[in-house]
Parts: structure tokens; sequence; C-alpha cells
């Protein structure tokens, strides 16, 4: 399946200094609003709702990203896992998809993180819903968590370059 993000060259560190969690999660709600496709509400999958939630997706990450004390590179890690997951975004599964990727980009990445039941009320999912998650989540990716640098530029530089336009 093709990636999410266009194919870029990783951004010159000296001309574009890495941005604070906070201008990261706009960038990441910014992108992934674009990518939420109004007809894939008939692809069900285990990260469906059955309705969509009524927090908006910048919301929701502006409410992770106050709370969790997440890294920004935790969300571009989130980002290259969903994209790595090819599932289509849509109003009932991207805010556990966002959940879900936060929650397992942060225990990789970060040197300290919150145990899955604060996840689970940050996201507002029950926490037994949260670990089922969080396993179809892993599995879905054959545990392949690492990000290699230049990855991790290109969708650093995704991110940005998806958000401005």
């Amino acid at each position: 399946m093709p990636s999410m993000f266009l194919q870029v060259q990783p951004l010159d560190d000296a001309a574009s200094p890495p941005l604070p969690s906070s201008e990261m999660v706009i960038v990441m709600a910014t992108v992934v609003s674009k990518l939420i496709d109004e007809d894939a509400r008939d692809n069900v999958t285990k990260f469906c709702a059955l309705t969509p939630p009524a927090i908006s997706v910048r919301s929701y990450l502006e409410r992770i990203g106050q709370y969790a004390d997440c890294s920004p590179g935790c969300f571009v890690l989130s980002m290259v896992y969903i994209d790595r997951l090819g599932m289509r975004l849509s109003p009932l599964n991207v805010h556990r998809l966002l959940i879900t990727a936060v929650c397992v980009a942060s225990k990789f990445l970060d040197d300290s993180f919150y145990p899955n039941s604060f996840y689970a009320q940050l996201g507002g999912i029950p926490l037994e819903e949260l670990n089922r998650l969080e396993v179809e989540f892993l599995f879905s990716l054959n545990f392949s968590l690492h990000v290699s640098p230049s990855e991790y530029d290109r969708y650093y530089a995704g991110l940005r370059l998806r958000s401005a336009s």
C-alpha cells in the first residue's frame, strides 16, 4: 500500500529546527484531518467506534499532547506506525488509532511513559479496549516498531510539508 506521505528529502536541520510537542500536535492534527476518508466508514475494523466521537481530531490530539508528556518524536513515530498499518483513516477509527499509536510510540521511544490506564482515560476508552487495541496494533505491525533515522526524517518533513499545503 502506498504511503500516506509524500516522498520528500529530509529537512536541513540548520534551516528548520525541530518543532516542540505543542506545535507537532497541531501539524499532526492538520495532516490527519486531511487524511480522513469519509467513504471509509464501511471499512469496519477493530479500531472502529460505533459512532464518530464528538471531539475533533485536533482537540483530541491537543488533549493527548497536553497530558501525555510525549516527545515530538513520539508523534512522528505514531504517524509512521499508522502509515505502516495501511489502514484508511475514517471518522470511526481515527481517534482509537491515534491513542493506540501514541501509547505504543511513547513506550518505544520515550524514557518515561504512563500506564495503559492513563492512556485509556485520556483517550476516553475503557482500559480493556485499549489493551486489546494495543495487541491488535502490535500484531498488525508485526512488532516492527524500529524507525530508521532516514525514515523518521522523511515522515517529519512529510508532516510539515503536508500541514503547510
